[in-house]
């Protein structure tokens, strides 16, 4: 064989493997990821892709995730992959997959960050959840008829919560508190939708998603 169209074969022979093998490759998936508001999740193992979110297990657990609630960073890294991972997703299969009854666990902590004196843990404050039905974003908002709630807990000394609530049942968490600062009457406010809640074991009631509003509700207990 003549030795140009010798290395004519191997070249195109090369060419072709690389193409194959570039065409199977995708980002490398990170193990963490850095949310906007500080916190950092490790051992991230995605188990779920979507085109806004990704379902995953870390250390801490296992959350939803947008992609909104990532870091520039860490946005970056999944964003990448999640196209080609969502084509090698298997069609869904005509029968839905049964739902987990397995009842949801929401644990955190609420606590206000004063200037000059740390970190104010409010405890004895009763954290509801309410169904989403009833969820309101008004603003400004005076009077709020919630309704019954589907769960509830006190804070403990430590401002620290448990909540226990069905998987089927869509909901939104609702508190709210005072506290004298001085001569000034401090008002706080959380209601945090289901979908906004990053880490279930790590629910966090501070200055950072606090409202600061004084609201009349009625609630049946």
């Amino acid at each position: 064989m003549p030795r140009i169209l010798f290395f004519t074969v191997i070249f195109g022979f090369v060419f072709a493997v690389s193409s194959l093998r570039g065409a199977d490759e995708f980002p490398k998936i990170p193990t963490e990821i850095n949310l906007v508001g500080g916190q950092v999740m490790r051992g991230v193992v995605v188990q779920t892709w979507a085109k806004d979110r990704i379902v995953v297990k870390y250390l801490g657990g296992a959350a939803s995730v947008q992609f909104i609630h990532m870091a520039p960073d860490s946005r970056k890294g999944f964003e990448a992959a999640r196209d080609v991972m969502l084509a090698r997703q298997p069609t869904p299969s005509a029968t839905p997959a049964p739902q987990s009854t397995a009842p949801i666990i929401l644990q955190g902590q609420a606590f206000i960050v004063t200037q000059g004196a740390g970190s104010y843990k409010l405890g004895a404050m009763t954290v509801y959840a309410f169904p989403l039905s009833v969820y309101r974003d008004d603003k400004p908002l005076v009077e709020w008829d919630l309704g019954k709630p589907i769960s509830k807990a006190l804070t403990d000394a430590d401002g620290k919560f448990s909540l226990t609530i069905s998987p089927q049942t869509g909901y939104f968490l609702f508190a709210q508190s005072s506290r004298l600062a001085g001569s000034f009457r401090e008002y706080y406010l959380w209601r945090i939708k289901a979908a906004d809640i990053i880490d279930r074991s790590a629910v966090l009631l501070s200055s950072k998603n606090n409202e600061n509003m004084n609201l009349s509700v009625r609630i049946d207990e």
